[in-house]
């Protein structure tokens, strides 16, 4: 069609291949310079224009009535949009005719009538922001094929009940944001869907359609952020007083799909024959773990004979009741290991069966993959050693409280720290380099309020655990080397270095001095040294409960007893790490920001009391401070505070502590310089 303009005349171009409105201010037939919605000039040429309205506008008026002018007619184009019939347009030409110019369109639709300008841009903003009944190319209309029409006019209808439900859940929800002012409530929606939305915005795990949904449905209620999110939610009773973003995430990791759900209850139905397995329930098997433990995967035996000592390390058999590419096995690989927080874990395995299955609980049968070591009686030397399948019974489930003050007091007590305290002498001996730091512990009542106490993790039963359990881990290696099996090592090739080694245990700074000289270890398919350690060779296979690379190790191991082929060979154990080593960062940050939570808290709740410091380096403004008795290293703006320097002892005070936003203010009251 012939393209006539004229100054201040309304015109649509297109942009990213959809219709836009502009005002032309000024130009020749071959190039003008239009505004836009924006208010910004832009310059196009002649066959850029789309459309010529026949509209004039005032372009005398300032820029902001320009914008108004535009953003007016936009609007009520998208509003008389519906009022234009293009389905009885569709259905004439539909069949009929491939494809179509605007001109030829447009005439069908007018028929023998003339439009005026204002109607004809209506049709043609229909036609163009409407993909309902005409796809557009190259200038050129489309017919859509029925089976297109049909599924547009249904994806419509449910977008639009989409719209009424957000706007009757943004009325429900405006409720508890704003309880003084009464807002209509019409449940006729899915609540459980918009909560689940707003979840799903907290987590960002989910589609970038479902993200933008959420953050649409969220800018109503006035909340743009994850932490505002969750307030919400505890508002409405959907998460505890004291959940935050970070818990919020974790908590994501926990579902369970419709055929784990099943398999759980096959696996809890599941019974074993004991006379398939070597019948350990005539020992005296005990445990040792923390008073509150539920995953107690690891027990220990001892016992005398002429010449020798007959030792028993015994892991829960896991391996049993997970059956390798199961539901519940691809749950737990998806989780990688067990999360510690201090109001609650989240487990690889579902809840009832760590309680009912595989957790060692005395006074049960157990199935368990045990090592038994004969040990010489008198040096603790290892004669041999082998692996068994086994159905065991726990005679007594110590904590190690009571492992103190009673076990240790026994004979059998007394044999167990003699044989531990020679296994780490050998791999001291070995380079082994022994450092183990106290944590920081919550305590959370039922009401939310939180107590620290201190875990130190370096009693005689701590030590004859960890012990023993390295120990195991080391001889798994070595049998899993020597029978040339694939599997999941732990290596660490870094010597310690000897700053780390030559550090004052008794500096105050010596928990933060130290670690950072130390390297972490690796996993890997390939066998290697565990040099701080003291270790030739080094897996995980003493918590398959908690940990899924050791459930991994456990089954490569139980496939050689039973004389079966490999359980997993060297590419399955390579995916695996990858996949575990994909989710550890997230989740192990997710564990410190919930840890953060509750020190916040206590903080706040604690306010007046006096905080303690060292002063670990100074950055000004910012001030480096180690708090020994909580274990961590803060930084601290100290604008106007007194001087400090780096072994300073200060005193603190809490100026501000928000545990939903992880904000901590620490002021500097007074210091003490050494010597002084």
């Amino acid at each position: 069609m012939t393209i006539s303009f004229g100054i201040g005349e309304l015109i649509v171009f297109k942009k990213n291949e959809k219709p836009v409105l502009g005002i032309i201010s000024s130009g020749t037939d071959d190039s003008l310079i239009i505004v836009t919605e924006d208010g910004k000039e832009k310059e196009l040429n002649s066959d850029e224009v789309d459309l010529t309205t026949g509209l004039i506008v005032d372009i005398n008026n300032d820029s902001d009535q320009r914008i108004h002018t535009l953003r007016q007619y936009r609007k009520e184009l998208n509003q008389a949009r519906e009022s234009v019939d293009l389905e009885s347009l569709w259905d004439s030409v539909a069949g009929s005719v491939e494809k179509l110019p605007y001109k030829d369109i447009l005439d069908i639709y007018s028929g023998d009538k003339t439009i005026a300008d204002d109607e004809a841009l209506k049709f043609y903003w229909a036609l163009n922001k409407t993909d309902i009944y005409f796809n557009t190319e190259d200038g050129f209309y489309f017919p859509a094929a029925e089976s297109e029409v049909k599924s547009k006019l249904l994806q419509k209808e449910q977008d639009q009940k989409k719209i009424a439900e957000t706007s009757l859940a943004v009325q429900w929800a405006m409720n508890f944001i704003d309880p003084e002012n009464k807002y209509e409530v019409n449940n006729d929606f899915d609540i459980k869907y918009f909560i689940q939305l707003i979840r799903d915005y907290i987590v960002n795990k989910s589609s970038q359609d479902r993200r933008r949904e959420a953050k649409a449905f969220l800018n109503q209620l006035g909340i743009n952020r994850p932490d505002d999110a969750t307030k919400f939610l505890i508002k409405i009773g959907e998460c505890s007083p004291d959940a935050d973003p970070d818990l919020i995430r974790l908590e994501s990791f926990n579902y369970l799909s419709k055929k784990s759900e099943n398999e759980v209850q096959e696996v809890l139905t599941k019974v074993f024959d004991p006379d398939n397995f070597t019948d350990l329930r005539g020992k005296e098997i005990i445990t040792i773990d923390d008073s509150d433990t539920e995953d107690i995967d690891d027990a220990i035996s001892l016992e005398k004979s002429e010449n020798n000592l007959e030792l028993g390390i015994h892991i829960s058999n896991v391996s049993y009741f997970i059956d390798k590419g199961s539901s519940l096995d691809q749950d737990a690989l998806r989780k990688g290991d067990t999360v510690y927080i201090p109001d609650t874990r989240i487990d690889i395995f579902p809840d009832v069966l760590i309680k009912k299955k595989f957790s060692l609980f005395e006074g049960k049968d157990k199935l368990a993959l045990s090592l038994l070591i004969t040990l010489d009686k008198k040096t603790y030397d290892i004669k041999e050693y082998k692996f068994v399948q086994s159905v065991i019974n726990i005679s007594k489930n110590y904590s190690y409280i009571e492992a103190q003050t009673t076990l240790l007091k026994e004979k059998k007590g007394k044999e167990l720290v003699n044989i531990a305290l020679t296994l780490r002498q050998k791999r001291i001996q070995k380079g082994a380099f022994l450092l183990q730091l106290p944590e920081l512990k919550f305590d959370i009542d039922e009401d939310g309020g939180v107590e620290k106490r201190i875990n130190r993790m370096n009693s005689i039963p701590h030590m004859i655990i960890a012990e023993l359990m390295i120990l195991t881990n080391n001889l798994t290696a070595k049998y899993l080397n020597e029978n040339n099996l694939p599997s999941i090592f732990r290596v660490q090739k870094d010597e310690v270095p000897q700053e780390a080694r030559d550090y004052d245990i008794n500096d105050p700074l010596f928990s933060i001095r130290v670690v950072k000289h130390l390297r972490p270890s690796v996993i890997s398919t390939n066998p290697g040294r565990h040099k701080s350690l003291g270790l030739d060779g080094y897996v995980q296979s003493t918590s398959p409960i908690r940990r899924y690379s050791d459930l991994v190790v456990q089954r490569q191991l139980i496939g050689i007893l039973t004389g079966n082929e490999w359980v997993y060979d060297g590419k399955e154990l390579s995916d695996i790490i990858t996949r575990i080593g994909n989710g550890f960062g997230e989740r192990r940050l997710l564990q410190k920001n919930r840890k953060k939570y509750w020190l916040y808290k206590y903080f706040k709740e604690n306010v007046k009391e006096e905080i303690i410091g060292i002063v670990s380096g100074v950055n000004d403004p910012n001030v480096y401070v180690y708090l020994p008795d909580y274990f961590i290293e803060l930084p601290i703006k100290n604008y106007s505070g007194p001087q400090v320097n780096e072994y300073d002892e200060v005193l603190l005070n809490v100026d501000e502590a928000d545990p939903l936003r992880k904000k901590l203010k620490l002021k500097i009251v007074s210091v003490n310089h050494p010597g002084n």
